[in-house]
């Protein structure tokens, strides 16, 4: 009776710890998500402002090439049976796609190359190395997942390394304010300030690539760049000053991210698809709201029109 006793006390504790465990996992995977939809939001301002989503979207794709050579050098240094070390993947994605973003920037300022040209030829190239070899060393399953995204398969590691970067993102976009905003809204008022437009434009563009860098595990490769687009769009939609729409943006990258990966983890489903389709969902309504103020402010409607 002892010894029965105390099995059943002991897997009731057990239970308990894995409980405890599972919900600071998923505290864990919340709290970077959290902080990568703010990120982003706030990043996506400035390159929704300045143009640039079209290079967003290039280094997304293009992050595959580093997430295959990441995998090769896994096998490499551990063996086909080592087990998996997803904290290096992570930081050899992240340096690819701080590098890519520096080489097509450099590129466009030192080349006759157009910028789109510059970007095509590196997208296209990098997506094809980074499809093949995935598919070749990884599988089919292992691409969807760096596709389509898949948050609950992240460890601490992973989100201590997201915390770290996704902080130092968001402090340095808050210290280049200034000069990010005055350059994005009219550069050649930036350029005769005395504000180095093509360093600001450097900047901005490793910045992008430094969070999709971050956050490509959790939305993937098809969708990552919809956490820097969305949310500003959003918010320029709702807002009448660029401060408000900074604001706006955060607001609603954080929190649509926030939910998306909680509906994620609780439905089993693809935590970059359920993000951007909340994401999509809030655009499209406050396209509806604008739309239902612009008619009623028409009709004369006293309480919009002044």
């Amino acid at each position: 009776m002892g010894a029965g006793s105390g099995r059943l006390a002991r897997r009731l504790q057990d239970q308990k710890a894995g409980s405890m465990q599972a919900v600071g996992w998923d505290v864990g995977q919340l709290g970077v998500a959290f902080l990568i939809g703010a990120t982003c939001a706030l990043l996506g301002v400035f390159v929704t402002t300045r143009g640039m989503a079209f290079l967003a979207d290039a280094i997304a794709h293009a992050a595959l090439a580093g997430v295959a050579v990441g995998l090769v050098v896994q096998r490499w240094v551990f063996g086909q049976g080592g087990e998996e070390r997803s904290w290096i993947l992570q930081i050899f994605f992240v340096s690819f796609c701080l590098g890519l973003a520096f080489l097509v920037q450099w590129l466009v300022e030192k080349t006759d190359l157009r910028p789109d040209t510059v970007i095509a030829f590196c997208f296209t190239g990098s997506v094809a190395l980074g499809v093949t070899v995935l598919h070749r060393v990884a599988g089919p399953e292992t691409l969807e997942k760096w596709l389509f995204g898949a948050i609950e398969q992240t460890d601490w590691k992973d989100q201590v390394i997201c915390w770290i970067l996704s902080v130092a993102s968001f402090w340095g976009v808050l210290r280049w304010l200034g000069p990010l905003t005055l350059s994005a809204l009219n550069q050649e008022l930036a350029i005769a300030d005395g504000i180095p437009a093509r360093r600001v434009d450097r900047l901005l563009a490793l910045g992008v690539g430094l969070v999709i860098g971050i956050t490509l595990r959790m939305a993937g490769a098809l969708l990552v760049t919809a956490l820097l687009v969305i949310p500003a769009s959003t918010a320029r939609l709702l807002a009448r000053s660029f401060r408000v729409t900074l604001v706006g943006s955060v607001l609603i990258g954080s929190l649509a991210t926030l939910v998306g990966a909680w509906v994620s983890q609780k439905t089993n489903l693809p935590t970059g698809a359920v993000i951007v389709l909340l994401q999509v969902g809030l655009l499209v309504g406050s396209l509806i709201l604008r739309e239902l103020n612009q008619w009623r402010i028409r009709l004369g409607d006293p309480t919009l029109s002044g």
